[in-house]
């Protein structure tokens, strides 16, 4: 058994789990040293990268996952998206960035279908959570997505976009990068959780706050001095905020089965046709300027631009008001705001209300 690589992996892994750091280190080296013998032996493409993966998986030997993965990407004799994948992975593993950035665009221009660009996107968003540098992972990612062909314009790929917009806003502003968050929020069109004046918790026990008024729905204004009578307190319209600056109205930390509002405004120069690209966790309606515009009375998930409803904006100040009704667990919503081919629009003043 001295010679047994799964010897030696199952030996650092249990070293490894209780606490013997050394004693895994020593392990892991000799598993490294014989499974590199064996790899090479084999003077496979596919077991290059398929031993640059394990290691990529487990998080050991960056340099060995390099050196492998790039004997894989050079040997093989036929364009492979897969391959290109697992060194931009590797090249990420290392610090090398710009270089990986060159190997994922490479990627782009062998995918052959939108199925196959769902699996390459999914490994390079995946392989995120294994990046110790954020920062620097998100700025490649937001490059990389600007960069996608126009051949892949589908909806989802669009989205794909701006989740790595919200989610580079989220590290600026968790790095104390107020302006730059504030640039990425404005780049996808979201109304961000600045924005927001929120009401609540309501009761929603037995699915009531869907058709239960509890403010006047199809009002044009809101009186932030006002009280309303909650669950357990009296309440008043309070500016929102969140813990994670992301696009997404947290509406979590209000419990299960209770119902919020969220109320801001919209200005525009002239009067424009626009979309509203909304969804919310769990039912939800919406109304701009008093007319209900939305409503959905389906518990799900949310994900982003699940509905998009054409909307008109008058001249000057417009009124959104959102209710949400939540069950249990995660509860929010995503309101983005968008012309017809989703992209921002970029003169738009969100929320002037003046607070007293």
């Amino acid at each position: 058994m001295q010679n047994s690589a799964i010897l030696y992996q199952l030996l650092g892994d249990l070293y490894k789990k209780v606490g013997e750091n050394d004693k895994a280190t020593i392990a892991f080296d000799k598993w490294i040293e014989i499974r590199k013998k064996a790899v090479t032996r084999q003077n496979s493409q596919y077991q290059y990268r398929s031993f640059a993966d394990e290691l990529l998986d487990e998080g050991l030997y960056p340099e060995t996952a390099l050196l492998f993965a790039r004997r894989a990407f050079y040997k093989i004799s036929h364009s492979d998206e897969a391959y290109a994948a697992t060194v931009g992975l590797a090249c990420i593993a290392n610090g090398l960035y710009d270089e990986a950035l060159k190997f994922f665009n490479y990627g782009f221009t062998i995918i052959s279908d939108e199925n196959s660009f769902g699996r390459f996107w999914g490994r390079i968003t995946d392989y995120g959570k294994k990046v110790p540098d954020k920062g620097k992972y998100y700025m490649m990612m937001d490059s990389l997505a600007d960069s996608i062909p126009s051949r892949y314009s589908g909806h989802r790929i669009e989205i794909n976009r701006i989740l790595v917009k919200l989610k580079l806003a989220e590290y600026y502003s968790e790095n104390n990068k107020p302006d730059e968050a504030k640039d990425m929020i404005h780049q996808t069109g979201v109304v961000d959780e600045n924005a927001w004046f929120t009401l609540g918790p309501f009761d929603n026990a037995a699915g009531i706050g869907y058709h239960t008024e509890y403010i006047k729905e199809d009002s044009t204004q809101i009186d932030l001095n006002a009280q309303y009578d909650c669950i357990n307190e009296q309440i008043r319209w309070e500016r929102f905020t969140d813990k994670t600056y992301d696009g997404y109205i947290d509406l979590s930390q209000r419990g299960n089965w209770r119902t919020s509002y969220a109320w801001t405004t919209i200005s525009t120069p002239v009067e424009r046709k626009v979309q509203f690209r909304f969804d919310s966790d769990d039912q939800g309606k919406l109304w701009l300027n008093g007319n209900e515009i939305y409503a959905n009375d389906q518990h799900k998930i949310i994900s982003l631009d699940r509905e998009i409803v054409p909307v008109t904006l008058k001249e000057g100040k417009n009124s959104v008001l959102v209710k949400v009704c939540n069950e249990e667990d995660e509860s929010g919503f995503y309101l983005r705001i968008t012309d017809s081919e989703g992209k921002p629009i970029k003169d738009l003043i969100i929320n002037d209300i003046q607070e007293n």
